[in-house]
């Protein structure tokens, strides 16, 4: 149950896009009480890692924007035709999740729940942004934005922009708390646009010089035409390790 529960929660997590953001929430959350179980802390590494990496395929992931981005089409037609395979992505790490929350039962054997001890203190700060009254009326309104998205009513930028500016006035009415909120995350967001902006730049320069043209053509005359048709599969086994 807990292995399972670790893949939800960084799978949850992981609907910002942000790898790092991931590991720093999802990790710390779970981590003392694998610690005070007795469970290893690398299968919790190993079911963080294979849930945030078959995330982070989201429309408004890192990679999936870079890959638009250099082939200059939109988000949306890179993304709904494996919106399926995601599903069956998502599945398969918790069967995974399942699998090795099995091993580490067998591994640990029975413990007693109620002889551990568990000092968790809450922040009080975290606590004033808490909005438990609006949790239902936020799910819906992140549902409602990734539906709109990949249905490709709106371009995704002016999806999030909506949904954001409906999503801070309804918890945080005040200016000032939602000044705070911008500045709490300015650092993530001016990251990510700044990755975005030299991975364009990167890819427009190897394309517009030739040599992203140069070097596929030196790859595929060193591929066998009959090994062509595999060569999706081999990148998709090799990308993971990679």
């Amino acid at each position: 149950k807990i292995a399972i529960g670790t893949a939800i929660l960084a799978m949850i997590v992981h609907l910002d896009g942000s790898g790092a953001v991931t590991f720093l929430v999802a990790i710390p959350a779970v981590m003392p009480l694998y610690d005070a179980i007795g469970m290893s802390r690398s299968s919790l590494a190993t079911v963080v890692a294979l849930a945030a990496g078959t995330m982070n395929i989201v429309p408004w992931g890192g990679p999936t924007l870079r890959a638009a981005t250099s082939l200059n089409v939109p988000v949306t037609e890179l993304f709904n035709p494996v919106l399926i395979p995601l599903i069956c992505g998502l599945a398969s790490v918790l069967v995974i999740a399942g699998f090795i929350g099995k091993r580490e039962k067998a591994r640990i054997g029975n413990i007693a729940l109620a002889n551990i001890e568990t000092n968790l203190e809450e922040d009080p700060e975290k606590l004033k942004l808490q909005r438990p009254k609006l949790f239902i009326v936020n799910i819906l309104l992140i549902v409602a934005a990734i539906g709109v998205m990949i249905s490709d009513l709106l371009p995704p930028q002016v999806v999030f922009m909506f949904a954001f500016c409906i999503a801070v006035v309804i918890n945080y009415p005040n200016v000032k708390d939602q000044r705070e909120r911008v500045d709490a995350h300015a650092k993530e967001a001016l990251m990510m646009a700044s990755v975005l902006f030299a991975a364009g730049a990167f890819t427009g320069i190897m394309q517009e010089t030739g040599m992203i043209t140069a070097m596929s053509e030196v790859i595929v005359g060193l591929i066998p035409t009959s090994m062509g048709r595999f060569l999706p599969v081999l990148t998709g086994i090799a990308s993971m390790p990679l």
